[in-house]
């Protein structure tokens, strides 16, 4: 079990194929989160319409670039599914440079305005950490 006493959550993915029908996913408890759960300047927004391809370039090129943290998040399946999809491409991506992801999920609720009237939305935001193979 995981307590409030400054343990969190971390994800590593193994996909057998593109599709993503055939996943592992390997959990560790770390000490702290690396970054909090809110949105970033920084981050990366997927939307359902978001091609996964240039979304996994983008996660690459951050990753390569900053060597920190790199935050994603989504709304509704067919966003989360991009987005997840393109973490899979971009580790694909990062393996010619014997780098790795790990992830930190975290459920946020964001206000979106849609026309006169404030909508509370849930949000899957993914804190993208880099290691060495």
């Amino acid at each position: 079990t995981i307590s409030l006493d400054g343990i969190d959550l971390r994800a590593h993915c193994e996909f057998e194929d593109v599709k993503g029908f055939k996943t592992k996913i390997q959990l560790s408890k770390a000490r702290s989160k690396p970054r909090g759960p809110k949105i970033n300047k920084d981050d990366l927004c997927v939307k359902k319409s978001s091609d996964p391809f240039k979304v996994a370039g983008a996660i690459a090129a951050r990753v390569r670039d900053m060597g920190k943290a790199v935050g994603v998040y989504a709304k509704g399946s067919e966003a989360v599914s991009i987005m997840i999809k393109s973490v899979y491409i971009s580790c694909n991506y990062l393996d010619e440079d014997n780098l790795g992801l790990l992830f930190v999920p975290t459920f946020m609720e964001l206000e979106n305005k849609i026309g006169d009237t404030m909508q509370s939305s849930t949000y899957l935001k993914l804190t993208l950490l880099m290691h060495q193979l």
